[in-house]
């Protein structure tokens, strides 16, 4: 026997506004999940780049200082071998410097050297190979006096043990590291002064510590060199008291500000690199030209004045480059390189689209929640902008697999329960049966990946303008005939240009204008018109649910979006979700670089982008309504603060001038 149980009105409406939490909650656990498996594949791909880069620096670094150590101490290769050494260095240093191009390649904010040498890290060798590199350069390049060779020993020998604690900072293997090459840079610095008291004959090149240094025999010294070596001294010393001073300096506004400001360790650790060049390039640029004057001022000498000079000119470029790259590519630019190239790589967009786009489908269907079914005429007594114009509000009652029930809004419900105390929400058989609502298919993204690709079409500028695409109506428009003729598939190895991401309640001769103007601009730069993703005919009219749900891939499929931003652009959510695709995983200097924003309101293109600056979701809206509650719940699971905040980064970025 079944039991009739009336559902008050009250209760009803307190159903309607059920959310599932859980669901959100879910989404954001599968967007973190899949945000950590990225950053992992990311950092793997950086470390071997890191690892690459720090192979080369110290392969360089070990044949430049050991063609130099058996130059200036075997008399033999001296005389007999001077090209091949010079051809030699030169390749070193451009090995050397290939080295610290490619590990100036990787972002700092997820690399940590201390990180990637612990001991319980898969490429902890590295560690290993460096102190070894490190204790060959202190013992055998005789360029450094005794006791500092002491200072290097033990430095390096202190790097077998490291904390990585930030409280143990000293310990750390990247201090250890900058400190070895900031004792280099002191050591230039004494070596001058050594040079400039022998050839001030305050000393002898054969007394005290000048006497083990078998290669400083070699320098040239004498009344003419003193000045050089006087102002090479000064030079050093002044240097290297400004370097230490400024590292120090980084170091401690790193730890007083709580890690936000400053340079960190590894950061360190790539200022005492370029410090060194830097210092030791620009030394070397002003001694060569002095000893090449001195030679040809002289005429002779028993120094071989003209070569050591440009010797050292040469090796002076070869120290300068490196520095001079990052000042003209500038550091962030170039640090973010490695991050460029593999956010732009084919398979990682293909691989967040398709995840972006199976999100929708994670927001399940469940007993309780809104459910809106469309009006098969519109009710003129609704304000335009209100979905009850043309939908009806109903609640979801029952779920089965492959479809779901909804009752609509105002109808009276019963509730029966059956003989094993089942219990399901029913219509009253004097109303009308419940509207059924048959489920999407469900795919993963593999397989919307699949589709993505099968379907992807573009269309050519030319016909977007001899169509006007513009003017025929949204892609939603059922009284506009089908213009999906107008687009083609892509030709092999073909790459569309420009998704489109405009508003079709915006005006459409602006927006005509405005894509004409960017068009020939483009032309002038390329020789050729853009073609572009547009969503009135690159989506299936038969299948537009199963168009927009591929949306996200669609959108990385192409090389940049192009935004057309009118006055109700950022109202409408469709457009919103598009911007979210591309912030949710792409790094904020690669948003910036993969948009182009037009705004299309005549004369007021500042107050359409003042508008944007001042987003808030809350104002976008969907035609349908069931795909507004899905996109919502999918962006909040993102993290509103964080999408507003990038919303309003790339309003201001144009407003400056930047976009």
């Amino acid at each position: 026997m079944e039991e009739l149980v009336v559902v008050p009105k009250e209760a009803e409406d307190q159903v309607l506004q059920v959310r599932s939490d859980d669901t959100s909650e879910d989404i954001c656990k599968q967007i973190n999940r899949f945000r950590e498996q990225r950053e992992k594949k990311k950092r793997q791909k950086f470390l071997r780049v890191v690892t690459w880069g720090w192979g080369m620096l110290l392969l360089g670094m070990v044949g430049y200082c050991s063609d130099l150590c058996i130059f200036y101490t075997v008399e033999t290769y001296r005389s007999h071998f001077e090209i091949f050494s010079r051809v030699f260095s030169a390749i070193n240093i451009s090995i050397m410097n290939t080295g610290y191009i490619i590990f100036s390649t990787v972002p700092l904010d997820i690399l940590d050297l201390d990180s990637i040498v612990a001991s319980d890290s898969e490429y902890s060798w590295v560690r290993y190979l460096i102190l070894v590199v490190g204790l060959f350069l202190s013992l055998v390049t005789s360029l450094v006096p005794p006791h500092v060779v002491l200072i290097n020993v033990a430095l390096c020998l202190s790097g077998l043990y490291q904390d990585n604690e930030k409280s143990y900072f000293w310990n750390r293997f990247t201090f250890k590291v900058a400190a070895w090459y900031i004792i280099y840079i002191c050591c230039l610095a004494i070596i001058c002064t050594y040079m400039c008291l022998v050839s001030a004959d305050v000393i002898q090149m054969t007394s005290g510590i000048v006497e083990v240094m078998s290669t400083w025999s070699c320098y040239p010294v004498g009344n003419r060199f003193l000045y050089m070596w006087l102002t090479g001294a000064i030079y050093f010393w002044a240097g290297s008291a400004v370097f230490i001073a400024y590292w120090t300096y980084q170091r401690n506004l790193y730890f007083s500000s709580q890690y936000e400001k400053g340079a960190g360790p590894t950061l360190l650790v790539y200022i005492a690199i370029y410090g060194w060049n830097t210092i030791f390039g620009l030394g070397l640029l002003f001694g060569g030209p002095w000893l090449i004057g001195i030679a040809v001022k002289d005429g002779t000498s028993r120094y071989d004045c003209t070569g050591f000079g440009l010797s050292c000119l040469a090796l002076s470029a070869g120290l300068l480059t490196p520095p001079a790259i990052v000042a003209i590519v500038s550091r962030k630019r170039l640090f973010n390189f490695m991050t460029r190239r593999f956010e732009n790589d084919v398979s990682t967009l293909e691989q967040d689209g398709s995840f972006i786009a199976g999100l929708l489908d994670k927001v399940e269907i469940k007993v309780g929640q809104a459910w809106w079914i469309h009006r098969a005429t519109e009710n003129a007594g609704y304000p335009q902008d209100d979905h009850n114009r043309f939908w009806i509000k109903g609640t979801v009652v029952e779920v089965d697999k492959n479809r779901f029930a909804v009752a609509l809004q105002g109808e009276r419900h019963v509730k029966k329960r059956n003989a094993v105390g089942d219990q399901r929400a029913e219509l009253d058989s004097r109303q009308d049966p419940w509207k059924w609502v048959e489920m999407g298919l469900v795919l993963d993204p593999g397989e919307l990946l699949s589709e993505a690709k099968n379907k992807l079409r573009l269309v050519e500028y030319k016909t977007i303008m001899e169509a006007k695409l513009f003017f025929n109506g949204s892609v939603r428009d059922q009284n506009q005939e089908s213009v999906n003729h107008y687009a083609r598939p892509r030709y092999p190895g073909e790459e569309i240009d420009f998704f489109i991401s405009h508003s079709w309640h915006d005006d459409a001769e602006q927006k005509t204008e405005k894509l004409r103007q960017f068009a020939e601009s483009f032309y002038e730069k390329h020789n050729r018109f853009p073609t572009f993703w547009l969503d009135k005919c690159c989506i299936d009219q038969n299948n537009i649910g199963s168009g927009l749900k591929v949306l996200p891939i669609n959108i990385m499929a192409c090389k940049q979006m192009l935004v057309l931003c009118g006055e109700t652009y950022s109202r409408r959510l469709w457009c919103i979700w598009e911007l979210c695709t591309l912030f949710l995983f792409t790094h904020e200097e690669g948003v910036l670089s993969r948009i182009c924003v037009l705004p299309v309101q005549k004369n007021q293109d500042t107050l359409v982008m003042e508008r944007l600056q001042e987003f808030h979701i809350s104002i976008a809206r969907c035609y349908d309504p069931n795909e507004e509650a899905k996109l919502l719940k999918v962006i909040d699971a993102v993290g509103l603060d964080k999408f507003h905040e990038q919303v309003h980064k790339l309003a201001r970025a144009f407003l400056q001038g930047k976009r």
